[in-house]
């Protein structure tokens, strides 16, 4: 290992979180984390920022290499289950290698993303998942899971026995990214300590 004085910082530190980083034919791939979802951004080996591999938005992803010239992206999401495509790292195509069997219609399932404000100001980013066409009266009945610990976001996630049983169902989840948790950092898990 070479002494800390011969390190030198290639990606720096992003507004996003630094989950994961992979290289791939001679590029570095960063898993960010940005409001509790998923960014995959393409650096040179310099650190010079190139392009975002495009995803859905609210979706949780994660990058590997497949071999010279291919990569594997899988993503997922409350409405739709993992699915991973075999990428050509050159031209951006894909072809899907594997995809999870649909116990529910996500297509049935509407996502929202929103922000409370907590008592001392901070903000507290949550995600809403519930059947398409519910209203918001309050009548619906909602569970709220929320957790902030070990620096672990709640990321989107699929679940097809809590969509069929829950969602299908007419009701409504609130998942809420608390202090303490990995959503923003070392920061955000620290200034929940104590």
């Amino acid at each position: 290992r070479p002494a800390r004085r011969a390190w030198r910082t290639v990606v720096a530190e992003q507004p996003e979180v630094l989950e994961d980083v992979t290289v791939i034919d001679g590029a570095i791939y960063a898993q960010l984390l940005h409001d509790a979802a998923n960014r995959i951004v393409r650096f040179d080996m310099d650190g010079t920022r190139r392009d975002e591999l495009p995803i859905p938005a609210m979706h949780s992803a994660s990058i590997r290499g497949d071999g010279p010239g291919h990569a594997v992206l899988t993503v997922e999401s409350f409405a739709a289950p993992e699915t991973s495509w075999r990428v050509d790292v050159a031209t951006g195509a894909r072809t899907v290698e594997r995809a999870a069997e649909i116990p529910y219609d996500g297509s049935n399932v509407d996502v929202r993303y929103g922000a409370a404000t907590s008592k001392d100001g901070t903000r507290v980013p949550y995600f809403v998942v519930w059947p398409k066409g519910a209203s918001a009266d309050g009548h619906n009945p909602t569970l709220l899971y929320g957790y902030g610990g070990f620096e672990v976001p709640l990321q989107p996630q699929y679940s097809g026995g809590f969509g069929s049983a829950w969602y299908g169902r007419s009701g409504v989840q609130v998942v809420a990214n608390i202090r303490g948790g990995g959503g923003f950092g070392p920061g955000w898990h620290q200034a929940a300590l104590k």
